[in-house]
């Protein structure tokens, strides 16, 4: 990815990248492109144009925030532990959905698929090996471009500098955000592909697009300062071998009553809860049942997010944590699904 843009953000990363894709669909003759495709649950940014790409994340908020902004398309979510079309092993079925969905729509009028690699909101619901490959095959069979979402997985979180690296796909943009400063400075970010630079070229064409502080001298700075960090001190192995002992960890609870199971990449986990591990029945609210579990752990010391749909613990240390750090938190983990234990008897069902 041989060129950027720079913007303050993570979710003006994402709209500059559906900016561009429209803008160049509309070079080559297409301006009718204007469809962009995410995935169920999916979460890409809070400003009016990134809530267009939004899975249902924000749904009982769109009736205030609705601004016309309709071009958002959604499609099912590789969400292997509670696959929708019943499969038990890595499959095409959630990719030939959004082959269907762009066909149903009419290929003449999808611009983009966007895609967070490791699906982080979507309750850290990693696809299997292959599914971006398949996903960048039916992208090149519709001439739609792909965006992978990185903001939360770039720079050496899941165990590799970009997530994405993993399938070894070359999207047409990568966003990203928060570790490219270390969240010290804000600044974000669009790579995007040669490709797509060479038709704007081709037709003497600007990005019609910018921000006041994209590329502010002092973020630049920043995040140079820690690029050379991550690249010098090669984190995202560090992320990778710490990852692997963090799963270990928490997986080590699964005798624990309300544990159901444990998904991610690295250092980016989720937890599952549920009512009752034997009959793997949820919980009638499971916000509050998340709620309750991340309270039990910021209590201890653990500061952790819930994620959709409530019931999924988000844990995501620092790359730079410490063995004994990572030991600390699985213990901490062990001691609030004891506590939620007891906190669950009459209290939440």
């Amino acid at each position: 990815m041989e060129y950027v843009h720079f913007t303050p953000g993570g979710a003006e990363a994402d709209e500059v990248a559906i900016k561009l894709a429209r803008q160049y669909h509309a070079l080559r003759g297409d301006p009718y492109r204007m469809k962009v495709i995410t995935r169920q649950g999916s979460f890409h940014g809070v400003t009016q144009g990134a809530m267009a790409l939004d899975g249902q994340y924000f749904a009982s908020h769109n009736v205030v925030y609705d601004g016309g902004l309709n071009w958002g398309r959604t499609a099912p979510a590789p969400a292997c532990s509670r696959c929708d079309f019943g499969k038990a092993s890595r499959h095409l079925a959630c990719v030939h959905a959004i082959d269907a969905l762009i066909r149903a729509e009419g290929v003449e009028t999808v611009a983009a698929v966007v895609v967070d690699p490791c699906a982080t909101s979507i309750a850290v619901a990693c696809p299997p090996v292959g599914y971006l490959r398949d996903l960048r095959e039916v992208c090149d069979t519709h001439g739609v471009l792909l965006v992978a979402d990185e903001i939360i997985t770039g720079m050496g979180r899941t165990g590799t500098l970009f997530a994405i690296e993993r399938d070894d796909v070359q999207p047409d943009f990568i966003t990203m955000s928060k570790a490219l400063s270390s969240g010290y400075v804000p600044i974000g970010a669009t790579l995007v592909a040669p490709r797509v630079v060479e038709v704007f070229r081709d037709h003497g064409a600007v990005f019609l697009h910018g921000h006041t502080y994209a590329g502010h001298p002092v973020a630049a700075a920043a995040a140079l300062a820690v690029l050379r960090r991550v690249v010098r001190e090669r984190l995202w192995e560090r992320a990778a071998t710490l990852g692997d002992r963090l799963l270990e960890g928490l997986r080590s609870l699964s005798h624990h009553r309300h544990y159901w199971d444990v998904r991610g990449r690295g250092l980016l986990v989720g937890l599952k809860i549920v009512r009752d591990q034997q009959t793997a029945e949820d919980f009638a609210d499971p916000i509050a049942a998340g709620n309750a579990f991340r309270i039990a752990c910021r209590d201890r010391g653990l500061a952790t997010l819930i994620l959709h749909p409530g019931n999924v613990l988000f844990i995501a240390p620092p790359v730079v944590a410490s063995e004994a750090e990572v030991d600390q938190m699985v213990a901490i983990v062990d001691e609030a699904l004891t506590a939620l234990t007891t906190s669950t008897e009459g209290a939440l069902q």
